[in-house]
């Protein structure tokens, strides 16, 4: 590539970027970074909760932070049930941005955990490929990357698989020192107080030390694991101990709700769900690392990276079955994708003319660019009304309006309000239930919060076990028993709903206790309606 080099020192390491590439990256991260903002949507997000554990592991007592670590704290139905809470140290670190910046230096944030994310990977191949080759497969990729867009713990998960990925790919081409290879046992102490991703991080550089005995280098493979050995014992450093260092395979143990993010492709498909524009780039993408990997395979197989193919075939896998998990697959399959053209275009041309021809070439590379270019727009404009950083306006007024009446519990609400309330009204009040199903027993997600909206009769009997005296429901909640209960309730002569926007409804027992609120805020039936 020409231009003039820009030298950024790495220690012992010094990466030349040209101006081409630095211009080519910003060009790229400007996409990645307009495609992520999206407005927060407090109301169903797990970040009031994030933020709430922050602020009680920094100002609350030595009681409150072990319970707020170990057990299902927010909850008055099941606050006893242990809950190994992998994301704590997230959630110090959203609180003290919240704290000094408020909702906008979290969009921020998260914002550019997600674009560092993208610089190691994009560091790692910009000089495998031309310019027009690493937009073209960057375009794609970048939709699939920014799919996930809602301010979570995973974004710590989706940096730092992508700087345990360059390391060890530094390492591995002999770019790198192996004393690098240490600083991965450190994030790794960071990241398994983080999120529950942190699994990743001895499962990427498990491959390369497999790899590298595989092949023989013996002193590399030494290196590799120790550092694997080093990784997998700081992963005891958390609260929970071994617990919490084997959660990531329990963690869907009593997993009984179906959650958005960990449904697969085919599934929303054909539920007519998902974002259709994340679905094909992820589609295209996939494609792209499967057809290179082939013809890469077939010119020149010993020159294909095993590591980076395993890495990306299983992130594929986890990409297809759970949406969360796109970005892993986005970021990966880039590198790969990428890594794989070089392979066919320096080893291929003798073998295979047609490579030589850029009537050919060129015009594959330029559809590929249009439709990442097209998708990416796509996602923007569906995104457009959320458009923007910071909180959705109007995500306080709920709460406010609680507040304000002295509104008290107990509290029926439902798993999308969950978080929301904790963030609002936590200490003063403790939710029913919200939005981590692993911190709850599946006989009660079953038994009381799904059946219990299912069947009035049902409610009823928990009204006399739990003596609700107000509901808060997140009424976009589009699940059959959500819909059903909500239709029941806002009709019911028992309950009167006196607080209603686009998002929150708000009901309250008829009683004295709550009988001046109702006089004052109480909504007429007439301004209801059931379609179908």
């Amino acid at each position: 590539m020409r231009g003039s080099q820009v030298r950024i020192l790495y220690g012992p390491l010094v990466i030349v970027m040209t101006t081409n590439q630095k211009i080519l990256f910003l060009a790229l991260a400007s996409v990645l970074t307009v495609s992520l903002m999206v407005k927060i949507d407090l109301f169903t997000a797990d970040l009031g909760r994030h933020i709430k554990n922050g602020e009680i592991v920094l100002t609350g007592s030595a009681a409150e932070r072990t319970a707020v670590v170990t057990t299902n704290y927010y909850s008055y139905t099941e606050g006893g049930t242990p809950f190994v809470n992998h994301h704590w140290l997230s959630g110090v670190i959203f609180f003290l941005f919240f704290t000094v910046v408020g909702f906008s230096g979290l969009s921020i944030l998260y914002i550019a955990g997600m674009v560092a994310a993208f610089w190691l990977i994009f560091d790692l191949i910009r000089d495998r490929a031309h310019p027009w080759i690493l937009f073209t497969i960057s375009c794609v990729g970048i939709v699939v990357i920014a799919s996930r867009a809602e301010v979570r713990p995973e974004v710590f998960t989706y940096l730092f698989a992508a700087f345990f990925l360059w390391v060890c790919l530094r390492y591995d081409e002999g770019s790198i020192d192996k004393k690098w290879l240490w600083l991965m046992p450190a994030v790794q102490l960071l990241w398994v107080n983080l999120h529950v991703g942190f699994i990743l991080g001895p499962f990427i550089i498990g491959v390369f030390f497999l790899s590298s005995l595989v092949r023989k280098h013996f002193s590399k493979a030494v290196a590799l694991g120790r550092v694997l050995l080093a990784a997998c014992l700081v992963m005891l450093a958390n609260p929970s101990f071994i617990r919490g260092a084997l959660y990531p395979f329990h963690i869907f143990d009593s997993y009984s709700y179906r959650v958005f993010e960990n449904q697969s492709i085919s599934f929303l498909e054909h539920l007519d769900m998902g974002n259709p524009y994340t679905f094909s780039a992820y589609k295209i993408l996939v494609a792209l690392v499967l057809v290179s990997s082939i013809v890469a395979a077939f010119v020149q197989w010993r020159k294909i990276s095993a590591p980076l193919l395993i890495v990306s075939a299983v992130y594929g896998v986890m990409g297809w079955f759970a949406i969360r998990d796109f970005p892993l697959f986005g970021l990966v399959g880039v590198a790969a994708t990428v890594t794989n053209i070089e392979i066919i275009r320096e080893h291929g041309v003798g073998r295979f003319k047609f490579l030589t021809k850029e009537m050919l070439a060129f015009p594959l590379f330029f559809l590929l660019a249009m439709a990442g270019m097209v998708l990416a727009l796509g996602l923007v404009v569906q995104r457009s009304s959320d458009f923007g950083i910071g909180v959705k306006e109007g995500a306080h007024d709920a709460i406010e309006f609680f507040k304000a009446n002295e509104i008290k519990g107990p509290l029926f609400n439902n798993y999308d309000s969950g978080g929301y309330a904790i963030f609002g009204l936590f200490p003063g009040e403790k939710v029913f239930f919200d939005n981590r199903p692993e911190a709850y027993t599946k006989r009660f997600v079953d038994g009381e919060y799904i059946a219990a909206m299912e069947n009035p009769a049902l409610f009823k009997e928990l009204e006399k076990t739990y003596a609700f005296n107000a509901i808060l429901f997140y009424y976009r909640d589009y699940t059959p028993w959500g819909q059903a209960f909500i239709t029941t309730k806002v009709f019911d002569p028992e309950w009167a709903p006196v607080y209603l926007d686009t998002d929150m409804i708000i009901l309250l027992k008829r009683n004295s206790q709550n009988e001046s609120i109702v006089a004052a805020h109480e909504i007429p039936q007439k301004f209801f309606t059931v379609s179908k």
